[in-house]
């Protein structure tokens, strides 16, 4: 038995319904997938990626690394090159910290922690809100830089540079030496870790630390 014309016309009439609208969800759709692109984007990273490479060096002796970020810095075309553990940080939820005056992190606090060399932050372009970043005779010294965060939250006063730096777990203690920019550092795309530090990693003789920690380097350079 033949349709009618009509019920061939309601019929033509929903389907182009239903392709309008599934058109409307895939536009809406695009539409936050590109918001939240750009809203991503616009997360400040608290470093300038532009024109860094980073590779690892494993299984290596300390002194390797040492040579051949010597010869990186001076090759043509270098603008800063540096060796860390990690890119940005290696090690999270280390050491519970405190300052001298007693102003102490909660024992549930989340903390990244990175050991770079000399030339790391000038690397990464990292900004210097406070006092200095590591040189080479930094190398070994128990001293820190520390992000800005951990910084106001141990030294709300802001006169964390020239403090002394606590470890609760260690008691081990640093002169802190600058304070930095927080870099954006996420365990998922929501929660965000805001208490940073760094210590210096010497390159002949290994990181600074009393606890075990990988022999792994990674090389950092800015062309």
């Amino acid at each position: 038995m033949a349709s009618s014309p009509r019920g061939g016309e309601r019929l033509s009439s929903l389907l182009v319904v239903t392709q309008v609208a599934c058109a409307v969800v895939l536009v809406v759709g695009a539409g936050l997938m590109f918001r939240t692109i750009e809203n991503v984007n616009r997360i400040p990273l608290g470093l300038d990626p532009d024109g860094v490479v980073a590779l690892s060096v494993n299984g290596q002796k300390f002194d390797f690394a040492a040579r051949v970020l010597d010869r990186v810095r001076h090759a043509p075309g270098v603008e800063a090159a540096a060796v860390a553990g990690g890119l940005t940080f290696s090690v999270y939820g280390s050491e519970r910290l405190a300052s001298a005056a007693g102003v102490a992190l909660p024992d549930d606090a989340m903390l990244a922690m990175n050991t770079v060399s000399d030339g790391y932050f000038e690397a990464l372009r990292v900004s210097v809100l406070q006092g200095r970043t590591f040189v080479r005779a930094d190398m070994g010294a128990n001293v820190a830089v520390l992000g800005r965060t951990l910084a106001a939250q141990l030294w709300p006063h802001g006169d964390a540079v020239g403090a002394m730096l606590r470890g609760l777990d260690s008691g081990r203690s640093w002169t802190v030496i600058g304070v930095v920019d927080d870099l954006d550092v996420r365990f998922g795309p929501l929660r965000s870790i805001q208490l940073q530090w760094y210590q210096p990693r010497d390159t002949s003789t290994g990181p600074s630390l009393s606890s075990p920690f990988v022999a792994a380097h990674r090389l950092i350079v800015r062309g």
